[in-house]
């Protein structure tokens, strides 16, 4: 083993998470030994569709947004850890190359000039045009902001995912697990249908909910590091057992958590001077 979570985030910038290559390739090895035997090369989709592209080239490439979510190469040192991949792997394989921002991956054998593409977050910053002191807060099931930044952060707690941008630059990204779920649990204890009705009956409430304090920890929590605590109603009182009040205390937990996971940014050092809301969940009157 690697040595438990401040080793990975020094490494890697980033704790292992279910949906990173580096805790797919140790499932692997786990249970298809014989396959992760026989696995030579190491791309991502989008790397490999852009490969597909250019005609199965000698030469594989990956981008810098892309490499930073592997669990394998750091942003903050721009090299891969081959270490890493024989930790998980059980032996090294072969590994695309790191394009910067203006490198092409190759032509086309029809003459068209192809980038390596990024990941999905990256690319999501890059439409955005975001800028230093840009940050965005996505509502999904799970909760996240990020930011940009001129360096990457190496946050011991692990709280903090170091990722690469599609430019340059750096992308700082928090995770709450606890965003619309919890909104889509509480309608669902009140009965109403969907979400837009959660938000119409929390605006008859007021800021505060009337006292009432839903802590959203329904399926544990990622910031801050709780996995196995659960989800706290605090505050009842005879005046505040109404449902628009509970309503109310769901949108205000949810948002709360994210405000933690941008205090987190913020005590590092991050600039913010404008947020941006995403996900359909951010157009809820209850949620501006």
């Amino acid at each position: 083993a690697l040595g438990g979570r401040e080793a990975w985030a020094q490494a890697v910038g980033c704790v292992p998470q279910a949906a990173q290559p580096v805790t797919k390739l140790r499932w692997l090895a786990k249970n298809e030994p014989d396959a992760a035997r026989r696995t030579a090369v190491l791309l991502q989709a989008h790397d490999w569709l852009v490969w597909q592209l250019l005609g199965r080239p000698a030469r594989r490439t990956t981008d810098r947004g892309g490499a930073s979510g592997t669990g394998y190469w750091s942003a903050a040192t721009g090299a891969y850890r081959p270490d890493l991949v024989e930790l998980a792997l059980g032996h090294q394989a072969v590994l695309p190359e790191v394009i910067g921002p203006a490198e092409a991956a190759g032509t086309t054998p029809e003459g068209l000039l192809i980038s390596a593409g990024t990941g999905e977050t990256m690319a999501a910053a890059f439409g955005l045009g975001l800028a230093v002191g840009d940050v965005v807060v996505s509502l999904g099931a799970s909760g996240s902001v990020m930011a940009v930044h001129p360096e990457a952060l190496v946050d011991r707690a692990g709280m903090i995912t170091s990722l690469a941008d599609a430019t340059g630059m750096h992308l700082p990204v928090v995770t709450t697990l606890n965003a619309v779920r919890a909104l889509r649990g509480t309608a669902e204890l009140l009965g109403l249908p969907d979400l837009e009705s959660l938000s119409d009956l929390a605006m008859k409430s007021t800021p505060g909910a009337h006292g009432l304090v839903l802590l959203p920890y329904l399926e544990g929590e990622r910031t801050p590091a709780l996995p196995h605590t659960a989800g706290t109603l605090a505050g009842l009182r005879r005046e505040s057992m109404k449902p628009e009040h509970l309503a109310r205390a769901a949108f205000e937990g949810m948002l709360c958590g994210l405000a933690d996971a941008l205090d987190v940014l913020r005590g590092r050092g991050v600039e913010v001077r404008r947020v941006f809301l995403l996900g359909p969940a951010a157009e809820l009157p209850a949620v501006q």
